[in-house]
């Protein structure tokens, strides 16, 4: 309703209806009762999902001096969805290329502003996000232990248990159009990696008909068969993203 009002304001205003792109996202999902747990605080889809939605102006009122992807993207069709894999970081990129802007120095985002003339166009091969969180003594770190899933053993959510160390863990997740991957490791590179955050995968299968995130398919012949796939991509990612122990130390809680 809100946002219906606002789109009524702006279809309202001659001045800015003609040329306003709108955007409509959110800086993360949230759990209604998923896996028995509630906000948010995992790797999983209904937490690190979000809605992603644009509607680019008219192509009829736009000035002839309006960008050219601005212009491909109010011509192409109305109402139509992408599969395609975004990040959060491809926003910016995206609304300086829309806006005819140039962004100076280095970012990690891609602008997405071919999908929007194109929704069956390729972005990513995958999307990454990350989460931290502090294990309890004698606990191992995944996100079934979080949401104290009704499990019959800690193994069936992977990885074994019986670790000591209390210790900051990082959750890194790369998602395909077709796999759900976390690696969890210590939040600290300068940590030994024999802490109880060093054991931790997730593999899990997701999108079309199969429940989100259900069945860790870590340790079996299957997850093993991914993790082959994808598992030195994601050590690669961490080594990029992993942060250094003083940048750590200066950001923890």
């Amino acid at each position: 309703e809100q946002v219906g009002r606002v789109l009524t304001a702006l279809a309202a205003s001659p001045t800015a209806a003609p040329t306003t792109l709108t955007m409509l996202l959110s800086d993360h999902g949230w759990k209604l009762g998923d896996w028995g747990a509630w906000s948010k605080h995992t790797t999983f889809e209904a937490d690190v999902r979000v809605p992603l939605i644009v509607r680019a102006p008219p192509a009829a009122g736009l000035p002839a001096t309006a960008p050219p992807a601005l212009r491909r993207a109010a011509a192409a069709p109305r109402g139509v969805s992408s599969r395609a894999l975004v990040e959060l970081i491809d926003v910016l990129p995206t609304i300086a290329e829309l806006a005819g802007v140039s962004v100076d120095g280095e970012i990690d985002g891609r602008t997405f502003s071919k999908l929007l003339a194109n929704a069956s166009a390729d972005h990513r091969k995958y999307a990454l996000s990350q989460w931290l969180m502090r294990t309890h003594d004698g606990e191992h770190v995944h996100n079934c232990w979080w949401v104290r899933t009704n499990l019959t053993s800690r193994r069936e959510c992977g990885g074994p248990t019986g670790f000591k160390d209390i210790h900051p863990c990082m959750a890194y997740r790369m998602r395909t159009q077709r796999l759900a991957l976390t690696q969890w490791v210590a939040a600290n590179a300068s940590v030994d990696a024999a802490t109880n955050c060093s054991q931790s995968v997730e593999v899990y299968l997701v999108g079309g008909t199969v429940p989100h995130e259900q069945a860790n398919l870590a340790h079996t012949a299957r997850g093993d068969t991914l993790l082959a796939a994808f598992g030195d991509e994601m050590r690669r990612n961490i080594d990029r993203w992993r942060p250094e122990p003083e940048e750590y130390e200066a950001e923890a809680p």
